[in-house]
C-alpha cells in the first residue's frame, strides 16, 4: 500500500502544478470565462468537505473525466464540462452519468424514477446546486480523439490509481468521509456499488488495475 500512497503523493503535486498554472475553476468563475477554456483536456472535481487523509488542507477528487473518447467525436471539452453542471436549460444531464449518480444518491433509485415534467425539472435544478458548488482542476491535452488517447490514458490511470474499489476499509487511501452523500444516501446500495466502494463519482476503470506510467504522461501535460 506504500507504493499506492506514494503515487497518490505524487498525483496530487501533480495536480498541485495544474493548479499553478491552469487555475482553480468554480461554477462562477465557468461561467463568465468557459471560452478562455482549451478545446480538449481531463478534469479533475472536488467536492466541500471531501479531504485526503492526513492532509487538511487537501482536498481529494472526487471525479476525473474527459471527453472525446469515441474516434471522430466532436463534443468539447466546455460542452462536457456544460452537460455536468446542467447549465444549459436545453442539455441539462443529457449523458451525464455524473449528474445521474448524484441525482440517484440525492432521491434514492426509485424516486429519481418519477418522470413528470415539474418533478423532473426540479430534481434536475437540485443536482445542478450540488454539483456547481464542486470546484475544478483542468489538464490541457490536445491529441487525437480515440480510446489510444492520451486523454483517455490519463482518465482511466487517475480514476484506477485514486479508486478504493479493490480495497478494505483498513487499505483505504484517502477514503471518502463519513457524510460523503453517497454514503449516507436514503437508496438501498447495490453490493457492486462501484461508486460507494470506489469512492469517487466514476464507474468506468474504477475496478482496474493501475500502471505508474500515466503520471509521466499526466505531468507532462500539467508543467506545459
Amino acid at each position: 500500500m506504500q507504493h499506492k500512497q506514494d503515487l497518490s503523493n505524487r498525483f496530487y503535486e501533480i495536480l498541485w502544478t495544474a493548479e499553478q498554472n491552469f487555475g482553480l475553476w468554480d461554477y462562477e468563475k465557468f461561467e463568465n470565462q468557459a471560452d478562455e477554456l482549451p478545446a480538449a483536456g481531463v478534469y479533475f472535481f472536488f467536492e466541500p468537505g471531501e479531504l485526503r487523509a492526513n492532509h487538511d488542507n487537501w482536498h481529494r477528487v472526487v471525479r476525473v473525466g474527459t471527453h472525446q473518447v469515441s474516434q471522430g467525436s466532436k463534443s468539447s471539452f466546455k460542452d462536457r464540462l456544460r452537460n455536468h453542471f446542467g447549465a444549459s436549460e436545453s442539455a441539462i444531464g443529457r449523458g451525464s452519468v455524473f449528474r445521474d449518480h448524484v441525482g440517484a444518491s440525492l432521491f434514492g433509485r426509485n424516486g429519481w424514477e418519477v418522470h413528470t415534467d415539474e418533478v423532473s425539472h426540479q430534481r434536475h435544478s437540485i443536482v445542478s446546486t450540488y454539483i456547481r458548488s464542486m470546484s475544478f482542476v483542468l489538464v490541457p491535452v490536445d491529441d487525437e480523439a480515440g480510446r489510444e488517447s492520451e486523454r483517455r490514458t490519463i482518465e482511466l490511470g487517475s480514476i484506477a490509481l485514486l479508486s478504493n474499489y479493490r480495497l478494505s476499509q483498513a487499505e483505504q487511501i484517502d477514503p471518502p468521509s463519513e457524510n460523503w452523500l453517497r454514503l449516507r444516501c436514503e437508496s438501498r446500495a447495490e453490493p457492486e456499488d462501484h461508486v460507494r466502494r470506489s469512492g469517487l463519482w466514476n464507474v468506468d476503470g474504477v475496478d482496474r488495475e493501475y500502471s505508474p506510467e500515466f503520471l509521466n504522461i499526466l505531468e507532462k501535460r500539467a508543467s506545459r
